[in-house]
Formats: C-alpha cells, structure tokens, sequence
C-alpha cells in the first residue's frame, strides 16, 4: 500500500441550485412579503470533486435575490440592506444564521475561509464583505452590506432572480468534525431586510452542504528492529548520504543517516484483512550528525486526527528515535536472508520525526482493542506520552518541493502489545529497499513500539 502526500484524498460534491421561500413574520398590516435566495457554485453545476491537499483552487459561490408577491405596500419592493454567510455549521446544531461552527472554536480545524468578492455590484448596489470575529463565530461568518441599500421589486423569480453577487470560498478540510462527516454545511440568511409594507423578512434563511467523502486514514504499525547495527558512513554500497531535507520546521543539510530503527506496515484498528502486504511501508532511521539546522521549537501545534481527535502540543526538537521515515518496498520472508525487493525510489512522501511535549487534548487515548496489518492482529496501550511524535513531509534532496508546506502528517503513540494478545512478528525476517539503501538491506523484527496514525498539523 502506498501512502501519498494526499493522505487525506476526498470527493467532494456541492449541492446544486435550491430556493428558499422565505417566510414572512406576520404583521398587523394586511400584506404579502416574499423573499428568495438561491445558492449556486457556477463552476461546478454537477458538483465538485478535490484532492486534499494540496489545496483545490478556490470555489465560486453565487447568491442569487429575489422576489415573489408582495402586497400591501406603497411600491411592494422588498429593501435588503445585509445577509449573512456561515462558512460551516456544525449540523448537531439548528443550522440558522449565526450557526455553532463545524470549526473553531468547537474544533480545531477550520473548514472553510471566505477569499475575495469577483462580482460585488447586484442592481446598483455594491455589497462589502466583512468577516465576524467575535468569539462564539471565530471568522465563521461574513457579513455582506449593500451600498446603498438593493431594492427589489415584487415578483422577481429566484434564478436569474432581480440580481445576483460572486465571491469565492477556500475549502481548508476534507472531512466534517460533526454528527455528518460527509456534509460541511453551510447557511446564507437575510441579516436586514424588510418589505415597503412593513412585514419583516429579518429571519428567512437557505442551507447548502458541500459534500465530503474521505477515506479511511492510513495508520502504521511501527516494529523495533532487533539487531540492529550502525551503518558505516565510509562503505557507499551501504547507505547513501542525504545532503538536505526541509519541511515546515526546519532545514537541514548533510545528514548521516545511522541505523535503522523501525519497520513500518500498514495497519487498521480492527480485526479487518490485512490494508498491505506489499508495496510502500516506512522504514525509520535514526540520523547521526547535521551538516546545519535551522530548527526552532514551536509552541501552540494543532495536530487533529479522525482517529482520536485534536490535540495541542509544542514541538521541542527533532526526534531522538527513528527522525526520519523513509517510504520503501519491503517483502516479508521467513528466511534468514530473505531477498530484496526493488527499491522505491519516489522522491515524495518522507517524513521528519521531532519530540513533542505539553499535549493537550479532549480525549487522549489510551489504548486500541485491536490493530491489524499483514503479520496478524493484537490489542495495544500507549505509554509514554512524553516519548509520542509529531511527524511532517520532508523535501528529500529537493525532490518534493510541495512536502515543505504539506499539512498532512503521522501523529506516532509509542505502543506496546496488550496482555492478552500474542506477538504477531515473533522471529520475522523482513527485507526491503529505498532511497536511502538502494541495495536492499533485512533485519528481524521485535514487538510493536509506535502506533502512528494520519494526521493534520497547523503551526500556530
């Protein structure tokens, strides 16, 4: 199984055109106030569909106005004088303007930003986006204010309805941290808006979802090497040097790598078929000597993962154990010698490993009942938090520009197996080859020692 830069790989479908009739709230005067809105993404009439990450280029939203009867009034016009956007609603929620976010600061993950006005004019009016700060909204709402205030006449059908305005939105996340994973939702509504007949349309609101799909996350179960021994720098048929590795912490140049110190196998919490006996696992090295580094520790990292949720930590300096995972093709034997596989030599998806400290979070676990991968299954408990990792793409000797401000990376618990559960990897010989060692290299493995699981790293 090959784990891609674009851990997280989602489809993503946004509804198409819908109106709301917006009801009136009723009024001593006789009368009839009717509002519409219609919410639409032009560029994508049958839905979009991203990759995350990279980021997708940004996505239009078009608000259409209009009108049905109104009566009553000296002209029967309907004057809008603001609405609003939530950009995503935690659906656990009433899913009214001015929603609880599917975000900060119920979750740490932002799922949506609001990026610039293309078509701001709509009848004569000029709409001014301004985007809601307080603490219970936390920049999940934009205001949008007409200049001078829209008046629109009655019976102006929703599409093309009297006038519509353009702006285009980012979609940050490929998941929903609510009670509807696949759903981001998100609600336009009328912040001032009245009839000429005095009948106010204050309330009326319209809801769309931007559908999401994301694939199970890939996790890793991570096996000690037994008898591992220290590379010798000066024999280059046995490890080839790096000469730089960058990514969103630091920048380093001329590493030695050491040892090897980890065999990593593709793993699922629970008793499911193996997710990969061939193809890409990691192999984990530990690295001797920097030429140069610019590291600096950071404080304040959300790290958030589907599998246990968000967390805060400070990252404090690179890894002691296994700093760098490197992707290679392994093959499992019970031989004492068994054969190399041909390397893999992607120039993408290596990871940096660093020390963390200070995790903080709603629920830190403690164990997984049952982890399986291609050796068999076992319980696991975590131990040792302050010895758990933090680990982000790394740009290998240039070849991965994109690794450098790639969010996506594995958040590793150190791990052993749970009482009751046998080693699945007792004498296993494994072989395998990469970049690093393109001549293959074997060694038996030992008890699990880190569970490491997808996940996504803002930096403060």
């Amino acid at each position: 199984m090959k784990l891609k830069r674009f851990i997280a790989m989602v489809s993503m479908v946004a509804m198409g055109s819908t109106s709301a009739l917006l009801l009136p709230t009723r009024a001593l005067a006789a009368g009839e106030c009717n509002g519409f809105i219609n919410i639409s993404y032009p560029d994508f009439p049958a839905g979009p569909s991203y990759v995350i990450p990279p980021l997708p280029a940004p996505l239009t939203m078009r608000i259409n106005l209009g009108t049905g009867s109104i009566t009553g009034g000296v002209n029967n016009t309907l004057t809008v004088r603001a609405f609003t956007l939530d950009l995503a609603c935690d659906s656990d929620f009433p899913l009214l303007p001015g929603c609880v976010p599917d975000g900060p600061p119920t979750f740490l993950a932002k799922k949506v930003d609001f990026i610039a006005m293309t078509q701001a004019t709509c009848g004569g009016s000029t709409f001014t986006p301004t985007i809601i700060t307080t603490p219970q909204l936390d920049d999940n709402q934009v205001t949008f204010t007409a200049n001078p205030p829209l008046v629109i006449p009655k019976d102006q059908p929703t599409l093309p309805g009297f006038c519509s305005i353009e702006f285009t939105l980012q979609v940050l996340q490929g998941f929903s941290d609510d009670s509807t994973p696949g759903d981001i939702e998100e609600v336009v509504g009328y912040k001032i808006a009245n009839c000429d007949n005095g009948v106010l349309v204050s309330a009326g609101s319209q809801t769309s979802d931007i559908q999401v799909s994301p694939p199970p996350p890939e996790d890793f179960s991570c096996y000690e090497t037994k008898m591992a021994v220290n590379f010798d720098p000066t024999n280059p048929n046995q490890v080839d040097p790096i000469g730089s590795l960058a990514d969103t912490f630091g920048k380093y140049m001329d590493v030695q790598p050491v040892m090897v110190r980890r065999v990593c196998a593709p793993a699922a919490k629970a008793a499911v078929p193996p997710p990969g006996a061939n193809g890409e696992h990691y192999v984990g090295y530990e690295l001797g000597t920097f030429g140069s580094s610019t590291f600096k520790p950071v404080k304040g990292v959300q790290v958030q993962t589907q599998q246990f949720g968000g967390f805060t930590l400070d990252v404090v300096g690179i890894a002691s154990r296994f700093p760098l995972l490197v992707p290679s093709f392994k093959n499992k034997d019970g031989t004492k010698n068994p054969p190399p596989p041909a390397p893999d030599l992607n120039p993408s998806n290596h990871f940096m490993c660093y020390d963390t400290a200070n995790l903080k979070g709603a629920s830190i676990p403690t164990a997984v009942p049952q982890v399986t991968d291609q050796f068999g299954t076992e319980g696991i408990v975590f131990k040792n938090r302050k010895n758990w990792r933090l680990c982000v793409p790394t740009n290998k000797n240039g070849g991965d520009p994109a690794a450098e401000t790639n969010q996506v990376g594995l958040f590793c618990l150190v791990a052993q197996k749970d009482r009751a559960s046998q080693n699945p990897v007792q004498n296993v010989f494994v072989s395998w080859a990469n970049q690093i060692e393109p001549k293959g290299n074997h060694q038996i493995l030992d008890n699990i020692d880190d569970f490491c699981v997808t996940a996504t790293v803002i930096k403060p």
